[in-house]
Parts: C-alpha cells; structure tokens; sequence
C-alpha cells in the first residue's frame, strides 16, 4: 500500500512574523566578512588546476565583477560550472548582431534533494528576475530556492532551485527543454510570439485564501542598500509577484535570497534605485509596503 505522507498545516499569521529575519539575523544573512579570503582560496584553487577551455580574460572578469556575498556562498563546483556558463554565453554573444541579448540556461538535477538547478546567464536588465520567474510559473513549476549575481560588467547569474507543482522532484529532460525554449524565445530580439503569450499564461491562476503574507524593510542594516524581508505562504507563482513589484516601481534587485522551508517562503532582497542608491523617500516605502502587500496577500 502506497503511504501518502501529511499535508503541512498552513502558516498562520504568528508563524509568518517569525519567520522574518531579526536584526543580528538579517545582519549575519547579509554578512560578506571574510570574503577576500573565500575569492583568494578559489583563485589558488583556479590556478593550480585550470578550468580547460577557460580564457583568463574571463577568469579575471569574474573574479575582479563578481559581488563580495557570491564569495561567500558558492562551491568550488557551482564556480567551475559558473565560468563555464559564462563562457558559453560569451561565445553565443560573439556569433550575435545583438550581442546583448545573448542568453544561456543550463540545468542540473539534484535527485538526493529532489530538485533541478537552472542557472541562467544574460546581460542584467531591469525587470529581469520578474521575467524569468514567469516562465517557471508558466510551466508549473515552483521555484524552492533563488540566487542573483550580477557582475560589474553587467553580466548575470540568476540561479533557481526548482520542482514541479506537486513536488515530486526533479524535472524531466522534456519540461527542461520546453523552460529553455520560452526562456531564450521571450529574451531574443525580437521575442517570439509563443514566449510572450505563454510568459503570461500563470496570470490567470485563481488567487485561493491564503495568509496574508510579513514585510519588513530595512535602511539600517546597509550603507549601501535597502534590505526588504518577506515571510509568505509559498504558492505558485510568488516570486514572480513579488519581484514584478520592484520592476513596475524602477527599483533594482542587486542580490534576492530566496528560500522555501515546508510551507513559507523566506525572501531577502538588497533593492537600490536606478541610480543604484537606497530607497529613502518614505512615500516611495510607503507605496511599496502596500504594492508588496497585495503581491503576497
């Protein structure tokens, strides 16, 4: 007899004002100490066993760009697999008339987590993230886990851990293939007609009653950002909710933590202004408690 295993009571309010990140919390989240080191040690990893294939133009790029809190996050694995997806999306550029929209998505499955790495390397632009997790709630799938690196010279590394809608693991070849033709058909130029449509598809999912979902947002913590904390019941769909709120009101997410654990979604997100600057008007806050409010309600 198969045994089904027990569904998880849903948040209620209470759990969902603990989830979010105290201040000595959100300050070891938001910790880049000792970063240097964590760079100089995979430098000497680099140089002692060089990636094949890897110009060290490249190489240098990604380790004089890349932000101080990659360092202290990845593998020396998940950095080889970065370089090498960052090298291919140099090579597409270079065969493209429109460099800019040059594009890789790369995948692996994690079958003893139960769950797929996508990495997907492009230029940065605003409303990026939003766009990616569209598609990924086009195709049912749900987004556990998220990472955004972007590089000084405007490259990104968007990074999701994913599974399907009924959880039952990684995802199959197929689905993959169909989540790299939306991708890479909607970021062409021009877009192809079936990305866009299907990009929109997850819109028109019936809202269910759910917990209204935490936010807390933080000038304190950083000189240099503005941090906002969001505890939500995880549905389908969510992120893509909640970073299209930062696009719509022209702010740009530097760096998102994105993590799933049993029925809440802990989200952390450094946000600068377009002139990459904090959010320090306090009606522009204002309107943004209430915009990520509706977003997670």
């Amino acid at each position: 007899m198969e045994t089904v295993a027990p569904a998880l009571p849903r948040p209620g309010a209470h759990t969902l004002e603990a989830a979010l990140p105290s201040g000595v919390a959100l300050a070891s989240m938001t910790s880049t100490e000792g970063w240097e080191q964590q760079r100089e040690m995979f430098a000497a990893l680099l140089k002692s066993n060089p990636v094949p294939g890897l110009p060290m133009i490249e190489l240098e790029e990604h380790f004089r760009g890349m932000p101080p809190w990659y360092w202290t996050r990845i593998t020396e694995a998940e950095l080889i697999w970065d370089l090498q997806v960052v090298q291919e999306r140099r090579r597409k550029a270079a065969a493209l008339d429109y460099a800019a929209s040059a594009l890789v998505v790369a995948f692996r499955n994690y079958p003893a987590d139960g769950k797929t790495k996508v990495v997907i390397c492009t230029q940065d632009r605003l409303g990026l993230l939003a766009e990616l997790a569209g598609y990924f709630s086009a195709l049912r799938l749900n987004i556990k886990k998220a990472e955004v690196y972007t590089r000084a010279d405007g490259v990104v590394l968007d990074v999701f851990w994913i599974q399907d809608e009924a959880e039952r693991g990684t995802i199959e070849p197929e689905r993959l293939k169909h989540l790299t033709f939306l991708i890479e058909g909607r970021l062409e130029n021009p877009p192809r007609f079936a990305s866009t449509w299907v990009g929109q598809s997850h819109r028109f999912a019936p809202k269910l009653d759910r917990q209204r979902g935490v936010i807390a947002i933080d000038n304190e913590a950083s000189n240099e950002f503005t941090i906002v904390s969001i505890a939500a019941e995880e549905r389908l769909g969510l992120l893509h909710d909640i970073v299209e709120v930062f696009s719509e009101a022209g702010m740009n997410i530097v760096d998102a933590q994105i993590n799933t654990i049993g029925l809440v979604a802990h989200d952390v997100l450094r946000v600068t202004d377009k002139d990459q600057a904090k959010i320090t008007d306090p009606a522009r806050i204002a309107a943004l408690r209430e915009a990520l409010g509706r977003a997670v309600a």
